[in-house]
């Protein structure tokens, strides 16, 4: 089985290396029709070359994410080298531009997939796509920092850094630049649509063992969705509101430029002044006439055809050449805002660049995201802290108590307040466990009453030995039973024949209470008819087999030691019905046990109908006698599971064989107990002795 679980993960492995590389090897060629990589849109031009190692990354790991990267990185460095040379895509053919911030991705991706899978994976498939998009984002937002620090430390100048602008806003401007949000919404869904369907053609033969899902997890991986959904929601409308107030501000500064400007030159054109032909840091007022620029805040342009300019406009077409007309345009390759109007032979227009436009926001921005990254860790960890307070710790307290509970450790008391349903839980487990207290003290009660029905149903069966002592001591017997704490079958039996003869029994029924009591006396009640009505010790254990056989449920049998004495002819006739061998110690000689080798031994009673029982027949001379016992006398066990035996019963025989019948199972029990010293007596000790 495990050989063969190895096997479809291998498979797994195998088909999904394949996959990898053959979607690696379509999406390379795409690429190459695409500009290697490059997906351009009017001014919008957006990489995807991340994508693919985004995906080797989470599906194979990290050394081969690394591999893809470095391929990926030195492609984008030589079709850099083919782009024009005055533009920005021109500079990326530096390693430092186009190939370490590639190499960073892998590890970007690797180290946010490791942790955000160690706090929300609860094993369900929304944690894995949710680690997925988390790291997917990582890995873009980690190769567009690394660029724009690899531009700000290379060409300050290309991004502008040297007109004024701070080294963070440009790093945020560039994050939240048109480009880099298409670049995240396609690698997200790419990356999402991609990994989807290569699980699915994967999982076909290989499914993964599911894990039990984490409450604290769980509720971590929704947590995270929720403050990053507010995190993103929050933060869109504040970029929202400060871009457009800063558009209508500056706007606003245009239109009043121009027609601030219009109104002078409708007056005088020799009263307006240098000054007044710029606006803000970097934008300027322009005044054409006839096409030509004859005043302007750029000096280099006065002079020039407006076409020449290197001004470059969307839209021409306006309602009211008199009114002030925004449109976006460029400048020498810089984008802005160019408002302009009809003001008799002269046009005028005031150009801002859109970075400095949203300069203002843009330094807002860079000051609220740090500030929303901030509040969102400490909203995350701070309500991560109190459930995991509040709930999981409360709950593991409550398993850790219905564990105690589960052990045997009734006593326990589940103690987990706090708010009400807590405490509701923990009462009505106090109350369950109560209540299976009660429950258990009545079964014990019960069985109790049971246990001590069955030893009064035991004892109430036995016979005094009192009264089978002969007169004039031509012999003398002796029986005695202790009955375990778990009651047992065993039993003894003596009664005197019509003719003066000494019938005696000594038997152990199978199993243990009620049952087996009652199996008891049915068991003597057959035995000692059948002996009274003149039946051998053979025939009658025959008969009682084929009685005790029938409607036998419960298979139960009985081990039978069955004899009869004749004092007046000293012979003892007896017969084995699988009970342990007696014990026979002849005058003078030493005590030995009645084998099987020597003396007929049959099955046990009730076993198998239709067995046969054959008699034995000794001759019992004075000064003999005869020791009778269950199994409870040489299984008798002490603290440290050895048991009592045989050997140990035939020595103390033989050391207390002077003494008369009563004495010796006296001797005998006294022994056993100094043996097992306090230990608990498992089964039932009977005893039987004829001297």
């Amino acid at each position: 089985m495990t050989q063969g679980r190895k096997n479809v993960k291998d498979r797994f492995k195998e088909k999904k290396t394949w996959i990898v590389l053959g979607l690696l090897a379509l999406f390379y060629i795409l690429s190459y029709f695409w500009g290697f990589g490059y997906l351009t849109y009017n001014d919008t031009s957006i990489t995807c070359l991340h994508i693919p190692v985004i995906l080797v990354t989470l599906l194979m790991g990290l050394p081969e994410g690394f591999i893809v990267a470095l391929f990926f990185g030195l492609s984008s460095m030589f079709s850099a080298a083919l782009q024009p040379a005055d533009s920005i895509d021109y500079l990326f053919r530096n390693p430092a531009l186009s190939v370490i911030p590639r190499l960073m991705i892998p590890f970007v991706v690797w180290g946010v997939n490791r942790l955000i899978r160690s706090r929300i994976d609860d094993g369900t498939k929304s944690a894995n796509y949710i680690c997925v998009a988390f790291a997917g984002l990582g890995g873009v937002l980690s190769n567009t920092v690394s660029v724009v620090f690899a531009l700000i430390i290379l060409y300050p100048g290309n991004i502008g850094i040297n007109d004024g602008f701070s080294a963070g806003v440009t790093i945020v401007s560039s994050i939240l630049g048109a480009n880099i949000l298409c670049e995240v919404f396609l690698t997200l869904f790419a990356t999402h649509l991609i990994y989807y369907i290569i699980e699915k053609l994967t999982m076909k033969d290989y499914t993964e063992n599911k894990v039990s899902k984490s409450i604290k997890k769980t509720f971590q991986k929704w947590l995270l969705m929720i403050n990053s959904l507010f995190f993103v929601v929050t933060f869109f409308f504040l970029y929202v509101l400060l871009t457009y107030d800063n558009s209508m501000g500056y706007i606003n500064l245009l239109e009043e430029k121009v027609n601030a400007t219009a109104g002078l030159i409708q007056n005088s054109e020799n009263v307006i002044e240098d000054e007044g032909l710029i606006v803000g840091d970097h934008g300027f007022v322009i005044v054409c006439k006839d096409n030509m620029v004859v005043r302007c805040g750029n000096t280099d342009l006065v002079g020039k055809n407006f076409d020449e300019t290197g001004f470059v406009v969307n839209s021409y077409e306006v309602d009211d050449p008199e009114e002030v007309n925004p449109f976006m345009a460029k400048y020498n390759g810089i984008s802005g805002v160019l408002s302009k109007r009809v003001a008799g032979e002269y046009v005028v227009g005031a150009f801002l660049p859109l970075a400095e436009v949203y300069a203002t926001r843009n330094q807002i921005i860079t000051v609220l995201l740090c500030g929303l990254v901030v509040l969102y860790l400490i909203l995350y960890y701070a309500v991560t802290y109190l459930i995991q307070n509040r709930v999981v710790n409360r709950i593991r307290n409550i398993n850790k108590s219905l564990a105690s509970i589960r052990r045997g450790n009734l006593d326990e008391v589940v103690d987990v307040g706090g708010n009400v349903e807590f405490e509701k839980l923990s009462n009505g487990i106090n109350a369950t466990v109560s209540a299976l207290k009660d429950t258990m003290n009545k079964i014990e009660e019960k069985t109790r009453q049971e246990k001590e029905f069955a030893r009064d149903i035991q004892y109430a069966a036995l016979p005094n030995p009192e009264l089978f002592q002969p007169e004039g001591g031509a012999y003398s017997i002796w029986a005695t039973m202790d009955t375990a704490e778990e009651v047992g079958g065993d039993f003894f039996d003596i009664y005197k024949l019509d003719d003066g003869r000494l019938g005696m029994v000594v038997a152990d029924v199978s199993g243990k209470g009620v049952p087996a009591a009652l199996f008891m006396m049915t068991s003597k009640t057959i035995l000692k008819d059948l002996i009274l009505s003149g039946k051998s010790p053979a025939e009658a254990l025959e008969k009682a087999n084929a009685q005790l056989g029938e409607n036998n449920e419960k298979g139960m049998f009985v081990t039978t030691w069955l004899g009869i004495y004749d004092p007046a002819k000293h012979t003892l006739e007896f017969a084995n019905a699988g009970h342990n061998p007696p014990v026979l110690k002849r005058a003078g000689q030493s005590a030995e046990y009645m084998d099987y080798k020597k003396y007929n031994r049959s099955l046990m009673l009730g076993f198998i109908p239709g067995t046969t029982y054959k008699d034995d027949k000794i001759d019992f001379n004075p000064g003999d006698m005869l020791y009778l016992y269950t199994d409870g006398v040489t299984e008798a066990r002490n603290a440290d599971k050895e048991f009592y035996g045989e050997a140990r019963l035939l020595e103390c025989i033989t050391a207390h064989s002077e003494e008369n019948p009563k004495e010796l199972l006296a001797s005998i029990k006294a022994d056993v107990d100094t043996f097992v010293n306090g230990a608990e007596q498992s089964d039932d000790i009977t005893m039987v002795a004829l001297k």
